[in-house]
């Protein structure tokens, strides 16, 4: 039976670690954290943050496998940007391996008591981890294209 608590803890306690101290680099006022749901259907290597797919509305059509639920979360009173949340995301989800993400939801913080000019109500962003299990339809790709 698969023991996700220890796979989270032995397999992946180091690219955790690496994805906070790098978003801390870039400046980012962010922290991130992985709840693993299953093992991935292969082997997930580390890759840089623009190989990651990122989906919104609905997840790709492509075969894939919903591996892992990324959360990035503002640290204090950080005020990130949407996109700069988005894009800790994909720098966690590239450290992590996975081929794309698909955003869940927004976290609210909801009303502040001691609002200022620089308060948000926004506290940070869920998204789904996916693994591919197919390459790509090269004819969906190509229909794409046309258009």
């Amino acid at each position: 039976m698969l023991d996700l608590a220890a796979m989270t803890t032995s397999l992946n306690w180091f690219r955790s670690l690496t994805v906070v101290i790098g978003l801390s680099a870039l400046g980012c006022g962010v922290e991130t954290s992985v709840v693993w749901l299953r093992a991935p259907p292969q082997q997930m290597a580390k890759k840089s943050p623009a190989m990651v797919d990122v989906y919104s509305s609905s997840p790709p059509a492509r075969p894939h496998v919903d591996v892992a639920i990324i959360e990035v979360a503002e640290l204090h009173d950080s005020a990130a940007s949407v996109k700069e949340l988005i894009d800790a995301l994909k720098v966690a989800a590239a450290e992590q391996g996975c081929d794309a993400i698909h955003i869940t939801g927004v976290v609210n913080k909801g009303p502040e008591l001691f609002a200022s000019e620089f308060s948000s109500d926004r506290e940070g962003v869920v998204a789904t981890c996916l693994v591919y299990t197919a390459e790509p339809d090269p004819s969906a790709t190509r229909a794409v294209a046309a258009h």
